[in-house]
């Protein structure tokens, strides 16, 4: 795998990620209370959401991604960062190998789901780590059949030329700015699921879906109104997976039951 450095500036891209994260607290309608709580960061990436939620007041905030690099940067550059009576720290580990249950009052992930592959078992390891009442907070964008789902790859600013494209076009070019050998995109970090694929998935979880937005505006601008257009014509029928470019949601896990709480204490 080729180093990060000699895809991108690394630094300018965590600048952009400090920007992004306000734009993806605004979508999801504010950033919640995260006072005395502990949080799991799913895709944590280069931890700058990490450092926003210790900054917002967690006790303890763990950070993960399957990046190595990523996760290296975070130890090195942000745990320091962590505030006092927080503590804050990034490990490279699989979500679904991490034991026990009811060890994180809240799980956020931003711009990760729409590259998760099973995303059964992840939505199931995030219960299971969930207290009763626990929230997973999701955001991410673009879905891979939405306008530039292919995140840049192709190096072309044209909409939807990712799928005019195909498949293996798309995976070629990745394979060629990543020095990998991925025979299937899915593989590659594209998962290829639809809103419809999201939302059955978040049914299946057996955690109540709190909210569900489908492209949510962030501010003003061309941009947002180019969002707010699409949300209208995701609605035609056969459209919608086509013009869904980010989902945004708050999953619940269910609190116990009076009879379910009393046969845990027997």
């Amino acid at each position: 795998m080729i180093d990060e450095s000699e895809i991108h500036d690394v630094e300018a891209y965590v600048r952009l990620q400090v920007i992004e994260n306000a734009r993806f607290w605004q979508r999801l309608g504010g950033m919640p209370d995260f006072t005395g709580m502990r949080v799991l960061d799913f895709g944590c990436g280069h931890g700058m959401l990490s450092l926003d939620l210790a900054r917002a007041g967690a006790v303890s905030v763990l950070g993960i991604d399957l990046a190595e690099q990523r996760i290296r940067y975070a130890q090195a550059n942000v745990a320091p960062q962590a505030p006092p009576g927080c503590t804050m720290r990034f490990e490279c580990i699989d979500i679904t190998t991490i034991p026990g249950e009811g060890l994180f009052d809240r799980i956020v992930s931003k711009d990760t789901f729409e590259h998760v592959g099973p995303i059964d078992e992840v939505l199931a390891a995030m219960v299971r780590l969930l207290k009763p009442g626990g929230e997973i907070i999701l955001g991410f964008s673009p879905l891979y059949y939405s306008p530039f789902g292919d995140h840049g790859e192709l190096g072309v600013r044209v909409p939807w030329a990712h799928l005019l494209a195909g498949e293996q076009r798309v995976l070629a070019a990745f394979n060629a700015t990543n020095g990998s050998a991925y025979r299937r995109l899915p593989e590659a970090g594209f998962n290829m699921l639809t809103p419809r694929d999201f939302r059955q998935a978040f049914e299946r979880s057996g955690a109540q879906i709190r909210s569900l937005r489908m492209n949510p505006a962030a501010g003003g601008g061309l941009k947002s109104a180019m969002i707010r257009a699409f949300r209208l014509l995701a609605r035609v029928p056969g459209l919608e997976r086509y013009f869904t470019v980010g989902i945004y949601a708050v999953l619940v896990k269910p609190a116990r039951t009076a009879p379910q709480a009393a046969a845990r204490a027997a």
